[in-house]
């Protein structure tokens, strides 16, 4: 299955988790330098370790710190968002009307595994949210959500630009 993720600005997807109930929610603060921390949520209705799945979440985003570092990017946290991690059957994550607060019009008939919505300055929430497939194949799932995270990473950095989805995608 080709990896097809989307990154967008507005709206918000935050409204969606309320019409989709998760089995799931787990909290862990997450701490990938001597500078740069966040809360990280991870909802799921899965029956996958989930305390590894923290572990890699913040191993793909130490990983992504060096990686922006590697562009010379400046990878000073200059926002305090927390992430927010919603793992969703990739038919609920493509169902139009479930997902209704997606801007669909700007993905237009594109099936996705993954999108990372930024948080909307004019109605700051305080996080990053990312809905990724997961129902899907294992290297699907870790090439998605590495490409996501570092456009969670891209946000808090503030180092979002025309290139910010090649570096996402290379980074998968």
């Amino acid at each position: 299955m080709l990896a097809i993720s989307a990154f967008l600005f507005f709206p918000r997807v935050s409204n969606a988790s309320g019409e989709y109930t998760f089995l799931s929610n787990e909290i862990r603060a997450v701490n990938i330098s001597n500078t740069f921390s966040f809360k990280v949520t991870v909802s799921h209705n899965m029956t996958e370790n989930i305390p590894a799945e923290f572990d890699r979440i913040e191993v793909i985003l130490r990983e992504g710190l060096r990686y922006l570092e590697s562009y010379g990017i400046n990878t000073t946290q200059c926002k305090k968002l927390d992430l927010k991690v919603r793992y969703i059957e990739y038919e609920n994550l493509n169902n139009r009307s479930l997902m209704s607060s997606l801007n669909w019009s700007s993905i237009g008939d594109t099936r996705l595994t993954g999108v990372y919505a930024l948080e909307d300055p004019e109605n700051p929430a305080g996080y990053g949210e990312i809905f990724i497939s997961s129902n899907i194949e294992m290297n699907v799932i870790v090439a998605t959500l590495r490409h996501e995270l570092l456009h969670f990473l891209q946000d808090t950095t503030c180092s979002i630009d025309s290139n910010s989805e090649l570096l996402a995608t290379r980074f998968e």
